[in-house]
């Protein structure tokens, strides 16, 4: 009878352990659902922030890239046209050994070409 008495006991400490833990579980998972519905929320917020701000660095670089690009172009026509008129005033100058080279390369260029 005496086991009967302390099986009993442990049953009813069970018992009363386990409803006490279903009433801890029943409070708190309405506050649980809460919390992860707020970070959700905060998560899609801060995603969209970041996305914002990775188009925004995208589009200043792709600005920056085509000012860039704009410059070199200008200053390699800038370079042929420099390359152009150094050349004009080095015949201007030395009129004679212009002709003479420009008839060795002349020739030279024939000389490949009927080749």
């Amino acid at each position: 009878m005496e086991q009967r008495e302390e099986l009993e006991t442990t049953r009813e400490g069970t018992i009363g352990s386990l409803e006490q833990a279903k009433g801890t579980v029943e409070e708190t998972t309405p506050r649980t659902e809460q919390v992860a519905t707020e970070t959700a929320a905060r998560t899609r917020e801060s995603s969209a922030a970041l996305g914002q701000a990775a188009s925004e660095r995208l589009q200043e670089t792709s600005r920056t890239l085509s000012a860039q690009m704009g410059l070199a172009k200008e200053r390699a026509e800038h370079g042929m046209k420099n390359v152009r008129e150094e050349t004009e005033r080095a015949v201007r100058r030395n009129p004679g050994p212009s002709l003479v080279a420009a008839a060795v390369l002349g020739f030279l260029a024939g000389s490949l070409i009927w080749r």
